[in-house]
């Protein structure tokens, strides 16, 4: 999905998962490899959207608007130690088409 995308990131990275939804739901996070020190998402939707990613607590961790203009390099990272968690949410303000890659990678 964002492999290309990822390779431009002026980081190392390494793809953990890729989910394509259908509105809102939750994304896995596997194990972190050994070298990384944090959990990237990479995410693309359709629409008049917006999309956050949050933790079950409802605590949200970034997000952004979806469309032609804003989508296609939107991402965050956050530190593994900080996000203590196997699972977020993919919250979508409308039901759209959205693809999200969750990667591990390193804090500038």
């Amino acid at each position: 999905m964002h492999a290309e995308s990822l390779q431009k990131l002026a980081r190392p990275s390494q793809i953990l998962s890729e989910v394509e939804s259908d509105g809102s739901g939750k994304l896995p996070i596997r194990e972190v490899p050994a070298g990384f020190d944090s959990v990237g998402f990479m995410v693309s939707c359709e629409g008049s959207s917006t999309w956050d990613i949050a933790l079950s607590s409802g605590t949200k961790l970034g997000g952004s608007d979806c469309g032609d203009d804003s989508s296609v390099m939107s991402n965050i990272s956050v530190l593994r130690t900080d996000l203590g968690a196997k699972e977020v949410q993919l919250e979508l303000s409308k039901e759209v088409k959205a693809w999200v890659t969750i990667f591990a990678t390193n804090r500038p």
